[in-house]
């Protein structure tokens, strides 16, 4: 890819949201088409949702960083990752109003660009021109790969000679590159964020409020990321400009942020079963009544695994969170090949909604009915959900995908994890409820089970260490056999 499709400025005139500039200056790929155009339309409106609010000029204004999603008919993606600032106001430093630096690209990953706004925002208390040389200097280069550094250099901002930057991606990038899970789980905490995760787990509706752009962009942002492998398949805006409140009135699942500034309005509107998450006071409100949870037992094992990781607050303790909550999809849904069997048009016509034709059919009742009985309600919900029969779908057409790619390498290492813990006595996983069986009622009370999870959990490396170096040794001694029997010249063309 290339690093970016384009870039628009966005200010305020006459107290509405416009494009003041666009770089580069000149579209000519796609332009033309009309859905184009749309999209550029609506850039203004979410790089100032709150365009109402601004009446007055100011003499000074934290900026903000922030982005959004636009998602085209044939489902493609545009990321917008936006930068809100003051632009130098002169000496005297005269009352202004704000303007957007929004960075449209194809590619998801929030550190690189923040860094590049971070640039921007620099080179901007300069000049806008300084700006610009720095972006035409980017836009030459493409997407580094993982691991990979782009050196750029552009005309020093202060004149005379080159600035000097270098663009990188970690090396060990994943698909939670693009996301800051603190955003989420620093506003709620551990217990509340997973409350969180249980309610998006069967596509209830959720708004979120904040005062802060950065803050209610970046934790509705790693809301969804909390659902990979699965993606939201609903309304998903992460920042809703006040002027479309009423989107909140959607009779289909939804995600939306939305500034405290509009929810007297949101709240005044004909909502019916919607949980509120106010990230300024880390609550949780309303919600669906009678939506089928994920069961506390599954939900405690997941808050002993995240608590010391989120307090850790690194880059790999973010990535380490993703992969904790990805655990959750794993042991769930894990099994899911077994219930896919070929379907019986030979993969020449099956098929189901969508007019794919599907190579496979997935049985959904056995696997609800494989899991065992306090599981049940919930894996009957999770099935009903449209990013799991998505899921499904996908797999039915193409048993072997690759869009999520991280998950089946982690079905594939936790089955044979799994494997060697069980030999060893030992268990793992957040589905470990004390120790019931298929078809039981859920075994010892809370506490029993939480401390039979800890133990287990705690010695679960251990124990797969110990298997492995176990299983390397029986490996070697079987070589050692081979080697010998081929000395003798027994069954060497079988070895």
């Amino acid at each position: 890819h290339q690093l970016f499709d384009f870039v628009t400025v966005v200010g305020l005139k006459d107290g509405a949201p416009v494009i003041t500039y666009r770089f580069p200056p000149s579209i000519t790929d796609t332009d033309d088409s009309a859905e184009y155009r749309s999209l550029i339309q609506s850039i203004p409106l979410f790089c100032f949702p709150d365009a109402a609010d601004w009446s007055r000029p100011v003499s000074s204004y934290k900026s903000e960083t922030f982005s959004f999603v636009l998602t085209a008919e044939d489902g493609s993606k545009r990321f917008g990752y936006c930068r809100r600032l003051l632009p130098n106001g002169g000496g005297d430093n005269r009352p202004r109003l704000p303007e957007v630096y929004c960075i449209i690209s194809p590619v998801g990953c929030f550190e690189l660009f923040s860094y590049v706004l971070d640039i921007v925002e620099q080179r901007r208390g300069h000049s806008s021109s300084a700006v610009f040389t720095f972006l035409k200097a980017v836009i030459a280069n493409p997407f580094p790969r993982a691991g990979a550094t782009i050196p750029v250099r552009a005309f020093s901002a202060t004149g005379g000679g080159m600035d000097e930057y270098t663009l990188s991606r970690p090396k060990d990038s994943s698909q939670y590159e693009h996301v800051d899970f603190g955003a989420l789980f620093g506003s709620l905490g551990v217990s509340k964020s997973v409350a969180l995760f249980a309610a998006l787990c069967v596509e209830q509706k959720v708004i979120f409020s904040a005062k802060s752009l950065s803050t209610l962009s970046g934790a509705v942002h790693a809301a969804a990321a909390c659902l990979y492998p699965f993606t939201w398949e609903h309304v998903y805006i992460p920042v809703l400009p006040q002027s479309l409140v009423d989107f909140c009135c959607s009779p289909t699942p939804f995600v939306m942020g939305v500034l405290a500034s509009a929810m007297d309005e949101v709240r005044d509107l004909p909502l019916d079963c919607v949980l509120f998450v106010d990230l300024d006071k880390g609550t949780l409100t309303g919600g669906d009544p009678d939506a089928v949870p994920l069961p506390a037992f599954v939900q405690s094992n997941l808050k002993q695994t995240l608590t010391p990781l989120v307090a850790k607050k690194t880059a790999t303790s973010n990535r380490a969170v993703g992969e904790a909550l990805m655990r959750v999809f794993v042991d769930i849904v894990g099994k899911y090949r077994k219930f896919m069997k070929p379907s019986s048009s030979g993969g020449g016509g099956g098929g189901g909604g969508g007019g794919g034709a599907h190579s496979h059919s997935f049985d959904t009742a056995k696997w609800v009915a494989h899991h065992k009985k306090s599981m049940r309600p919930f894996a009957a919900a999770f099935s009903a959900t449209q990013m799991f029969q998505v899921f499904i779908q996908k797999r039915e057409t193409a048993l072997h995908v690759t869009d999520e790619a991280s998950f089946e390498q982690r079905l594939a290492q936790m089955e044979d994890f799994d494997g060697l813990v069980s030999e060893h006595g030992g268990s793992s996983g957040y589905l470990s409820d004390g120790g019931a069986s298929a078809g039981d009622g859920g075994g010892d009370g809370g506490k029993s089970r939480g401390a039979k999870f800890r133990a287990g959990a705690a010695s679960s490396w251990s124990r797969a260490k110990l298997a492995l170096k176990e299983g390397k040794a029986r490996a070697k001694e079987k070589i050692a056999k081979l080697q010998e029997k081929k000395g003798e010249g027994e069954g060497a063309h079988d070895e």
